[in-house]
């Protein structure tokens, strides 16, 4: 560490020795800090600080929370402890180790990833992914075998990883009936209504958007549904479903294309046989509702042609909220529907 204090510029430091596979502590300032250390351990490095010409001093502590969730409350005891040795303003900082709020669950990270998911084809998430795995490769090189890489080595180095994994791979089999790739008009005269469900696992709740377009691709209406009690993603998409099913019977007078993004839903409903699971209640529903309508007609299409319905259910998600608009489109949903269209 010395090395790397010289290196950097800073006057003196603080260092406590790394055991096993732990990577210790250091602390460095500058020539204009005077810096008393008070105590430090495995955990922490307390120390009183004066900042020359400034009158008064204070207290920093740099702390490393245990990174055995078992042995955690440890470090809270380590916290109070210090809290009671001195009286002088303090700042403490580092890496607690620690969830300190709700929304550090990562719920807001997940959300994102599968919104970064359903709006990015496969090969691009492939790559995403080798790059974030090869990241974590160099990152321990980097610490146990001094290896260090450019961000340009490894990010060829990942592609060259993801090539030769799929050089090996046997040739994936053929699907039919998915080509579509960007939203398309109705056929004239008709209305297409575009319905996604997502679904929140740890809350329950999920989210219904849908939306009705006509053959010049004119917006005439959306929706926004927020549900409880909902099971798995299945159950979002099947109720996305029944809820565009029954939208359609207000257009009774004119051939409806109602466009989801789950093949699995569609088929369930699609198939006509009996659904003994829990969710068969609310398959026979879709059943009946599509018998009953003879100018309605179900089609999967691809995420990447649903996006407005999507962007519509992820509102539904986060604002928690029921709303309809007709006519005029709300505004955060003006860019994608143009987009749509162009």
């Amino acid at each position: 560490m010395e090395k790397i204090r010289v290196k950097l510029g800073f006057r003196q430091s603080i260092v406590v020795d790394s055991h096993g596979a732990s990577g210790g502590l250091c602390l460095m300032w500058t020539e204009e800090l005077v810096v008393t250390a008070l105590s430090f351990g495995t955990n922490h490095i307390d120390t009183e600080v004066e900042i020359l010409g400034v009158r008064g001093k204070w207290r920093f502590t740099g702390f490393y929370g245990c990174p055995v969730t078992a042995e955690r409350h440890r470090s809270w005891d380590l916290l109070r402890r210090l809290g009671e040795t001195n009286y002088l303003p303090w700042l403490c900082c580092g890496d607690f180790n620690e969830i300190l709020r709700a929304d550090e669950k990562l719920e807001e990270f997940k959300m994102w990833f599968q919104g970064f998911a359903a709006d990015h084809p496969l090969h691009v998430l492939e790559k995403v992914m080798v790059c974030l795995w090869m990241l974590w490769y160099e990152r321990n090189q980097m610490a146990w075998a001094g290896r260090q890489r450019s961000a340009t080595e490894i990010v060829s180095g990942a592609m060259h990883c993801l090539q030769e994994f799929q050089e090996v791979q046997p040739p994936p089999k053929t699907y039919t009936s998915r080509a579509i790739t960007k939203w398309v008009r109705p056929p004239p005269g008709a209305i297409k209504i575009n319905v996604n469900g997502v679904y929140h696992g740890e809350s329950s709740f999920g989210g219904v958007g849908l939306v009705v377009r006509n053959s010049t691709g004119a917006f005439l209406a959306c929706k926004l549904v927020v549900l409880n009690g909902i099971s798995n993603p299945m159950h979002a998409k099947l109720v996305a479903l029944r809820e565009g099913l029954i939208y359609a019977a207000k257009w009774s007078n004119l051939e409806c294309h109602i466009e989801g993004d789950s093949q699995g839903a569609l088929h369930s409903i699609q198939r006509g046989q009996t659904d003994l699971s829990h969710l068969g209640c609310l398959t026979e529903d879709c059943q009946t509702l599509l018998a009953s309508q003879e100018r309605v007609y179900l089609r999967v299409t691809e995420r990447s042609a649903n996006g407005v319905a999507t962007q519509l259910a992820r509102y539904a998600l986060h604002s928690q909220r029921v709303a309809q608009w007709v006519t005029d489109p709300p505004d955060f949903l003006q860019d994608v529907l143009f987009i749509d269209v162009m």
